[in-house]
């Protein structure tokens, strides 16, 4: 697994997709990971939408170029503005409405909420997994969505406004509460007792500080269990940490609390 993490930091765009099962793999290395599922599935959601799209709004450029999916990369989004918010709906309606995806209000601070697997099995997860799916889902349709390092709370954004000033450019969705959209001042509604810092937490993350905060939610999760269980749990999470921290790509330190 050293050698996977290795090559998946070299790259120079790494997938938040792909980190996110090797993460579920490394925490979980007695469980296989049914990774080809997973990617189906993510798949299915993305035709899912597509198809939503081709019903409402058949004029969309989506539907008029006959858009293939693909998970690579984006810069930016390959839509206009409104058109990136219809296509954004569709989404919504595919993830939430129909496969039924959602927060997880039960047991929130189980490790499972962690693992893209698990919440796509369960169909319900922690703010950051559900952020990794839709990202996944957006990318697949050519929508680009930035993780956003938002404190308590993970978020998305996108670009809808270009040419507004800074601190309105980006529509922000929490995935948590069904793909709300949410503009930057709404925000701080979502940990109304925090002091937020208003020059970091709208901030967009790059996949690896991503990964990071994933792995202090488990630290955060498997500090709950008692006996080797949490003990073993806590140990896959601080050598994941202390791989990171040697590739000298990023701080290590938690950079918000669990989300």
């Amino acid at each position: 697994m050293k050698q996977c993490w290795e090559s998946y930091l070299g790259a120079s765009e790494p997938s938040l997709e792909e980190g996110a099962l090797l993460l579920s793999q490394w925490c979980q290395p007695l469980h296989r990971v049914p990774r080809e599922w997973v990617v189906r599935t993510l798949d299915e959601l993305a035709r899912r939408a597509k198809a939503i799209v081709a019903a409402r709004h058949p004029g969309h450029p989506l539907i008029r170029c006959d858009w293939q999916l693909s998970t690579a990369a984006l810069s930016e989004s390959r839509w206009g503005p409104s058109e990136c918010r219809s296509l954004l709906g569709c989404i919504n309606q595919a993830l939430f409405h129909e496969f039924g995806l959602a927060g997880d209000r039960q047991h929130y601070h189980t490790p499972d909420n962690s693992f893209i697997d698990k919440v796509l099995e369960k169909k319900s997860g922690i703010p950051l997994t559900l952020c990794v799916i839709y990202e996944a889902v957006a990318r697949r349709l050519g929508v680009h969505c930035l993780p956003v390092n938002f404190p308590t709370h993970f978020l998305l954004k996108w670009l809808e406004h270009p040419l507004l000033p800074e601190d309105q450019r980006y529509t922000y969705i929490d995935v948590y509460h069904g793909g709300r959209f949410m503009d930057q001042g709404e925000c701080p509604s979502l940990c109304p007792n925090l002091q937020l810092d208003r020059n970091t937490c709208y901030n967009s993350l790059r996949t690896p500080k991503v990964l990071v905060r994933m792995c202090w939610n488990l630290v955060e999760s498997w500090r709950q269990f008692e006996g080797n269980l949490g003990m073993q749990g806590l140990r896959y999470a601080l050598e994941l940490l202390e791989l990171f921290e040697g590739r000298g790509r990023h701080r290590t330190d938690p950079c918000g609390e669990t989300s």
